[in-house]
């Protein structure tokens, strides 16, 4: 959700570009049985045709899944196997209905076990999308971090504003753009299109 209404805000308005919101809250690839985002993708790359689908997930699934119906904590070898093979699922289809993929990483967050999850998570998108042809792993951990830890106030368009929510993992409206402003300008360095933000925030120190 955060990345989505920080993209939405800043250049939603776009002369020529559609921007189709698909977050749904609570979800990622760990808890299908909540929401299936491998059996939601294909239809929606049906129904609009993308030339490009940016993914930020993961910071729901910190959690068990079942595996050949068996209940695999988080991070085990068969958890892991099965995780990446959602994340091959997702992109694999995406590139396949002819659309580029940007997979944006998780930030860093203010839990500490909760923050060793995120860069867990992180290291398997890493090594799994880029194996896609037309698909990118934008990081964002060191991006929302100050001085290579978390803070939950970064300097932001020349003052010290609050960048994350209280939990330390969700991000402020100031954070959303701050983040959105990032990824915007990646994707203008790799697909060399015009994207224009209004009212980007970057960090000013």
């Amino acid at each position: 959700n955060n990345l989505g209404w920080g993209i939405n805000r800043l250049i939603g308005g776009t002369r020529g570009l559609h921007l189709v919101q698909l977050d749904k809250s609570s979800t990622g690839l760990s808890n299908s049985w909540f929401y299936n985002w491998a059996q939601v993708l294909p239809g929606a790359l049906r129904q609009y045709r993308p030339d490009l689908v940016i993914i930020f997930l993961g910071a729901n699934d910190q959690q068990s899944m079942t595996v050949n119906g068996h209940s695999q904590p988080f991070s085990t070898p068969a958890w892991q196997a099965a995780y990446e093979q959602n994340v091959r699922t997702i992109v694999g289809d995406a590139t396949r209905s002819g659309a580029y993929v940007t997979w944006v990483g998780l930030p860093i967050m203010g839990p500490y076990g909760y923050n060793l999850g995120a860069q867990y998570l992180n290291s398997l998108y890493q090594r799994v999308v880029p194996t896609f042809a037309g698909a990118t792993f934008v990081p964002t951990y060191s991006l929302l971090a100050l001085h290579g830890a978390f803070s939950s106030t970064l300097p932001l368009n020349g003052f010290n504003q609050v960048a994350r929510s209280p939990d330390g993992i969700h991000l402020s409206v100031a954070g959303e753009d701050f983040l959105a402003t990032y990824v915007i300008s990646q994707l203008r360095n790799l697909y060399h299109v015009r994207l224009v933000p209004h009212g980007a925030v970057v960090r000013t120190s």
